[in-house]
């Protein structure tokens, strides 16, 4: 059952990822005027889609990737024309601004996930004491399973990682501690 849920949390992230950046391409175009005739998440044969004004969205059958289709996007195309919604009548720093729209929706989606991420703020564990094993400085310090560590060499202890940097800037060495 792990198994699946990793391959699908996998293919929901590069997804995101991937709807991400075809969508600054996509909005990009659009902004500058320029037909999109296709907007898909994942190449080869279509699954599923729809079809909303001069774009048709859908949903390929691999996964990994997608696209955006722009009218006149492909030197040597047949359907160029030269009109003004297409990708190649754009100039050069609207077709340069087109193209880096992709990777700088992604840069923008990360920014905000680690925004939602620090706006909940990070889990830290508390100090208190899980499981001590047998012959190990733990319980030959007479610590108990549900203790809960409160100060360690003189410093305050309010979370595992403070207990952590603690006995790593003393190794070896015995220092008192005060358990709840």
């Amino acid at each position: 059952m792990s198994i699946v849920i990793t391959v699908l949390s996998t293919v929901f992230v590069l997804g995101l990822l991937i709807f991400f950046h075809e969508l600054g391409h996509f909005v990009t175009a659009k902004l500058f005027g320029v037909r999109v005739e296709k907007f898909s998440l994942g190449f080869g044969k279509k699954l599923a889609g729809f079809r909303k004004g001069e774009t048709e969205y859908m949903i390929s059958a691999f996964p990994i990737g997608g696209y955006v289709k722009m009218a006149g996007e492909l030197p040597g195309e047949d359907e160029i024309k030269g009109t003004p919604d297409e990708f190649y009548s754009q100039t050069p720093l609207k077709r340069i601004a087109i193209v880096i729209a992709g990777p700088l929706f992604n840069i923008i989606l990360a920014v905000l996930i680690f925004a939602v991420i620090f706006s909940f703020g990070i889990p830290r564990l508390v100090p208190v004491v899980g499981t001590v094993m047998k012959d190990m400085p733990a319980e030959k310090a007479g610590l108990k399973a549900g203790d809960t560590i409160l100060l360690y060499g003189g410093k305050d202890i309010r979370y595992w990682d403070d207990l952590v940097d603690e006995v790593q800037k003393k190794p070896g060495v015995e220092s008192q501690m005060k358990i709840k």
